[in-house]
């Protein structure tokens, strides 16, 4: 049996079982039944022949869920439980209390079907055996006491309100479910979501220790900038915005960042974040189809296309299309379940479906979402499968949710509290085992001039590192590091290595400024002159992000900061460098160093103690930015 997952940030798995699922399955047993089941019927009735295309028609979706109904209760599993893989307690009353007679009577010495336990939990009529018990902690051994068949209910869920909003999807619908769900309060997303208030998987890059909610979403936000090669004066469009964050962090990169959200409440947190952050984003409270014609050099959805529906999933690729101008990025993060499937992907996803995304279909396999790009005429890059990094996002949810459960208790009751635990602990093992995942698709428009040589001599931007490293980075860390560019150097307090690091950013930094010196004396456009620092900002995260990998002390860093910030002090605001500065900062703590607080935080007295005590000889970095002058304001128009 493979080895179960094992990492300092990802919930381990401790009892991996395999269920019952597709490799057991018979799609060709299924078509019999449901073609001759009308048959049979019009035989028995005594109906003319000529009926039976109506009957199979009217029948054809009862028979399928009652088929489905019944073979998951007889279906083998994928694999055998090997004897000691489970604790050796098989029957619900060794992880459930009954409070409800009927339901002890019908399953406490037996297994329960997941539907029947989560509605009754829902209710209060099922609670956990012990008090303070850790339902994610149940739920790993599941297979013990949960059997993951259908209930009639699911399949009256199944035929009278999944199919009937996979298939409509009118704008109507789509704004009533999104409001419903994301105008609930932003306290009560705020209370698993965090400060940052990402909806989406963040992206574990340190699998060696406890990275927090907040640096999964910082690396996150980090990859998504580089895969879609963002710099500054790019337009932006975020169909799906959310709270803004994505949008907001494009725009401290001097992107013109365009966020596109149903929600109220989202629309309104963002643009307040924006301000906040001191750049500035617009956010359009509409629904994606109404979207202004426009072209964008950046496109970017994250888990909000399985909102779409698969019958309009075409339609929203070429309206994607037709709004990227021809050398753009398109980067599409999406949720799907496997294509080969277990019983418990299939539950999970109808639970799903009715509780926590009504309207939205997850349910597709990567190659239905690869097939739809291509017919829509775009080329795919790259793809990053990233469903055991969701398990690590969701798992800190989960934490941060119990860590308040008597707040939402308070305020909106033990069902709901109930409805996202159960949500967040499931999720947690179903990202983990693959039952459901996410993808990360990279695409272009497949054009013949479309110039592929861009992402030539760059290393694939792989989404367990989240850093981009490309030929000129090895290149110069090999050079600094005497040949050995991925040492994994534990720099002491005085060591020579800061000052080669301060080096290599100070002169990259300083021969942008000198350029833009040299270029303000002759300028003619005050928009290229006030561009200038934001391409030395580039530099510097670049630099920065690169040695973050081999370097990790912290007081180092802090005063790295401090160098980074005296060229680029700047003579007034309106050169407009500060939201970059502070990019710069962000990029920093998402790259994984410990605590760094960037320049804000760093006195200039801190510094000077720290540089009398390293030397008394400042390095040529600090030499030279000493003699540099302020970067002049940018020319009058």
């Amino acid at each position: 049996m493979p080895t179960p997952t094992a990492t300092a940030t990802i919930k381990r798995a401790p009892y991996p079982v395999e269920g019952a699922g597709s490799e057991t399955f018979s799609n060709r047993n299924l078509i019999a039944t449901v073609l001759m089941a009308p048959l049979a019927l019009v035989l028995l009735v005594g109906l003319p022949l000529a009926w039976y295309p109506a009957v199979a028609l009217l029948a054809a979706l009862p028979t399928f869920a009652a088929y489905n109904y019944w073979y998951a209760t007889v279906a083998p599993p994928v694999r055998p439980v090997k004897a000691g893989v489970l604790p050796g307690r098989p029957a619900a009353k060794h992880y459930l209390r009954f409070n409800d007679p009927a339901l002890a009577s019908a399953y406490a010495d037996k297994k329960v079907p997941v539907e029947t336990f989560f509605e009754a939990y829902f209710d209060q009529k099922i609670d956990l055996l012990d008090d303070g018990a850790d339902l994610l902690e149940l739920l790993e051994a599941r297979y013990e006491w949960l059997s993951f068949t259908f209930t009639w209910n699911q399949a009256k869920f199944f035929l009278t309100q999944w199919i009937p909003e996979l298939l409509w999807h009118s704008k109507k619908q789509d704004e009533d479910q999104v409001r419903e769900h994301y105008d609930r309060g932003d306290d009560f997303y705020n209370w698993f979501l965090g400060p940052m208030m990402v909806y989406t998987s963040g992206i574990v890059t340190d699998p060696k220790r406890v990275e927090t909610l907040e640096e999964l979403q910082e690396n996150k936000l980090r990859l998504v900038s580089d895969k879609i090669q963002l710099k500054p004066g790019d337009r932006h469009l975020d169909i799906g915005c959310g709270w803004g964050t994505l949008a907001i962090h494009s725009a401290k990169l001097g992107a013109k960042a365009t966020g596109v959200t149903l929600s109220s409440n989202q629309a309104a947190w963002g643009r307040r974040k924006a301000g906040e952050a001191g750049v500035s984003i617009e956010v359009l409270r509409m629904d994606y189809r109404d979207i202004p014609a426009a072209k964008y050099d950046k496109i970017t959805c994250l888990e909000m296309a399985e909102h779409v529906g698969v019958r309009k999933f075409q339609d929203f690729m070429l309206q994607v299309k037709d709004l990227l101008e021809d050398d753009g990025i398109f980067f599409l993060q999406i949720a799907g379940l496997r294509r080969a499937w277990q019983y418990e992907d299939l539950t999970w996803g109808l639970f799903m479906a009715k509780y926590v995304f009504p309207g939205a279909d997850a349910s597709t396999p990567l190659n239905w979402t690869i097939e739809q790009a291509e017919r829509a005429g775009f080329e795919v890059l790259n793809i990053d499968t990233i469903g055991v990094h969701y398990s690590a996002t969701i798992y800190r949810w989960y934490l941060n949710w119990l860590g308040n459960k008597d707040k939402v208790i308070e305020k909106y009751g033990v069902r709901w509290f109930r409805i996202w635990e159960l949500f967040l602990a499931w999720s947690t093992i179903i990202a983990r085992q693959g039952s459901a995942t996410c993808y990360q698709l990279v695409l272009h428009k497949n054009l013949n001039g479309f110039d592929r040589t861009r992402f030539v001599g760059s290393k694939r931007l792989n989404a367990d590192d989240g850093v981009s490293t490309d030929a000129s980075d090895e290149a110069v860390s090999k050079v600094i590091m005497g040949g050995n560019s991925s040492a994994d150097v534990q720099e002491p307090a005085d060591g020579p290595l800061f000052s080669r690091l301060a080096d290599e950013l100070m002169l990259a930094v300083l021969a942008r400024l000198a350029a833009a010196s040299a270029s303000n004396t002759v300028a003619s456009s005050a928009t290229a002159a006030a561009e200038e620092p934001h391409a030395a900002v580039a530099v510097a995260a670049r630099v920065c992000r690169r040695w973050a990998r081999l370097v990790r002390d912290n007081a180092l860093w802090l005063d790295l900061c401090r160098l980074c910030q005296f060229p680029l002090r700047p003579p007034a605001p309106a050169v407009g460098i500060e939201a970059s500065l502070a990019a710069v900062c962000t990029l920093c703590r998402g790259a994984g160093l410990p605590n760094s607080g960037g320049p804000v935080l760093v006195s200039s007295a801190a510094v000077a103690q720290r540089t009398r005590k390293r030397s008394a000889t400042p390095s040529r970095a600090a030499a030279s930015a000493a003699s540099l002058p302020l970067l002049p304001p940018p020319m009058p128009p």
